[in-house]
Formats: C-alpha cells, structure tokens, sequence
C-alpha cells in the first residue's frame, strides 16, 4: 500500500504481486515486472529516436540475461544499473547518446 501511495505500484501491480506472494512466484512476478517497465521505456525510447531498435533488443535481451543471475531480480551486485559496469558500461560514463533506462 505504500508502494502504491508513492506512486512506485499501481494497484495492479500490487495486486499481482501480493497474489504472488501468497502462491510463492514472487520472485517470478518481479522480475516479469521489471522486465514489462522495461521494455515500455525502451519502447518510448525507440519512439522518440533516442535509441535504435536494434540497440533497444540488445539491452533488453541483457536483461533477461542477468534476470537469471543468482539474485534473481536482475538487479546486479550492486542494484539497478549496477555490477555490470553500470549505467554508463564498463569504462564509460554515459555521454552523448547514452540511455539510462
């Protein structure tokens, strides 16, 4: 409920992940879940041309990958954006073109 005051859920969302909880697929729900709020800011950004489809598929597509690690949230070591380099890569710090989804 507080997720959802802050405007970080909508009721929707907590919906389907209090039902997850209480069947056990958490987990699975939250990480659906990232990857669905993904996958429409990419979407947006492709839009808007501020990235390629090509480029919006890659990054996609290494989200699913990491969404299998270990923590399986696909959040990294570190959190969103992190333990992979983060937002910018590794050795880079975003610059001209970069998108931070």
């Amino acid at each position: 409920d507080e997720m959802v005051t802050a405007g970080r859920l909508t009721a929707a969302e907590a919906t389907t992940l209090r039902a997850a909880a209480a069947n056990g697929t958490l987990r699975q729900a939250v990480k659906n879940m990232h990857l669905a709020k993904l996958k429409a800011r990419l979407d947006e950004a492709v839009a808007d041309d501020r990235l390629t489809q090509a480029e919006a598929d890659r990054i996609l597509a290494d989200a699913r990958t990491r969404s299998s690690g270990d923590d399986g949230l696909g959040l990294g070591r570190g959190g969103i954006g992190e333990g992979r380099g983060g937002e910018g890569g590794r050795g880079h710090h975003g610059g001209p073109g970069s998108f931070r989804p």
